[in-house]
């Protein structure tokens, strides 16, 4: 059989749609899967992709696909078998337009070979991390989610329903807002609730979102039916917002309501999106300045500060400060470390986190972490920079740099 036939199919990559490139991961997974099990060599391996593998941003160059493997794959991918085996795996993806990189002993990453390929698959992967950064809500610290949207608008209308609304949730709350997001369902026609003072106190203002067809436009009775929302609960504004457009007897309500009811469109929504992408990059200047990082070490003693330990063959040990930190991310600064203990090859380990070492540091230093929490207990983690962080307990921790 020639494998790479069933990936050579198409010579121009002018204009590709998702579906064909995703046929071509699957021609490329098809293709690893038919070698292996014709050698009896596909056993404890898999695939996936980035994102979900290492649960971060896709790179510039995207990896297209992730496999994992163990058992004899394993002996021929790391040349402790048959190089004979290892050479014609190797060679298997000559001429299918991919290539593959050991990331470790049991990770393969798959990147395009072929230039063509590579803007594809980058929008391709950009758009599956921006859906993960609106699903899981990471909209506080990843400004990219806005900019993104503010360059492509017309993309809104590709979102799944409920993310459009948990999108305008990140909008709404970095452009100054409370926002409590709805259940989704049986939310009485009300998908967000907004907060917030004015010159004559607090205000409320109920929004519904619909994420429609530009020919699916909103009618009369749609708005009519949020304002009569607004009036039952004494709420202060409505705000509809819709990826479609208003038709014109909607627009005449709006406007008789004196401002208790505005409408807004994709154009709004992005507008929105440049000033949330604005003010995340503000805040974040202002978090990795020397007076807030001195104060933030000050004020909470360790309990700011994490570790990971990493290493293959060793055991490295890396600090860092937590900037800022949501539910589900955070912003982490590399904090430099000096040793107690030891010979400098073996000992042990704390963050230096004197006044002099802390001058020393600037932005280069600091990452975006996803946060999450254990299954079996309240340790919470971090992951950032391929290590997983937790936080430090204020103990010397051990290190060896000999391999």
């Amino acid at each position: 059989m020639v494998y790479t036939e069933i990936i050579q199919s198409n010579s121009s990559y002018a204009v590709m749609t998702d579906a064909e490139l995703t046929q071509k991961l699957e021609d490329l997974r098809k293709l690893i899967v038919d070698w292996a099990t014709e050698r009896d060599l596909w056993y404890d391996s898999s695939f996936t992709d980035w994102v979900t593998h290492f649960d971060m941003e896709p790179t510039q160059i995207p990896c297209v696909l992730v496999m994992t493997y163990e058992g004899p794959l394993f002996e021929i991918i790391n040349g402790y078998a048959d190089s004979a085996l290892e050479d014609e795996f190797t060679e298997l993806f000559d001429d299918t337009g991919f290539y593959f990189e050991l990331h470790d002993h049991v990770t393969a990453c798959f990147y395009p070979s072929n230039d063509e390929l590579i803007p594809h698959y980058q929008q391709f992967f950009e758009w599956q991390w921006i859906c993960k950064l609106v699903a899981e809500d990471y909209g506080d610290l990843y400004e990219e989610l806005f900019e993104y949207f503010q360059a492509k608008p017309e993309r809104l209308r590709d979102l799944h329903h409920r993310d459009f609304e948990r999108l305008l949730d990140s909008v709404f709350r970095n452009n100054g807002y409370l926002s409590t997001l709805g259940p989704g369902s049986g939310d009485g026609g009300v998908d967000l609730r907004l907060y917030h003072k004015d010159a004559i106190g607090d205000v409320t203002t109920l929004v519904q979102a619909k994420r429609y067809a530009e020919s699916r436009a909103i009618n009369l009775e749609a708005v009519a039916a949020l304002s009569a929302v607004v009036e039952d609960e004494r709420a202060n504004r409505g705000l509809f917002v819709t990826t479609s457009r208003f038709l014109p007897s909607a627009k005449k309500f709006a406007d008789r309501q004196q401002q208790r009811i505005t409408l807004a469109t994709s154009g709004d929504v992005q507008r929105w999106c440049n000033t949330a992408s604005t003010r995340i990059l503000r805040d974040k200047s202002q978090l990795v300045t020397q007076s807030h990082v001195s104060s933030l070490l000050t004020d909470h003693d360790n309990e700011q500060i994490v570790y990971a330990s990493w290493g293959y063959n060793c055991t490295l040990i890396s600090f860092a400060i937590i900037l800022k930190e949501t539910k589900n991310a955070a912003l982490l600064m590399y904090l430099p470390s000096k040793h107690i203990d030891g010979d400098g090859q073996v000992g042990t380990v704390v963050p230096d986190t004197t006044a002099t070492s802390i001058e020393n540091l600037n932005a280069d230093n600091v990452m975006r972490a996803t946060r999450s929490k254990s299954e079996y207990n309240d340790t919470v983690y971090f992951h950032a920079d391929h290590k997983l962080f937790e936080r430090w307990d204020g103990n010397p921790v051990y290190f060896n740099s000999m391999d």
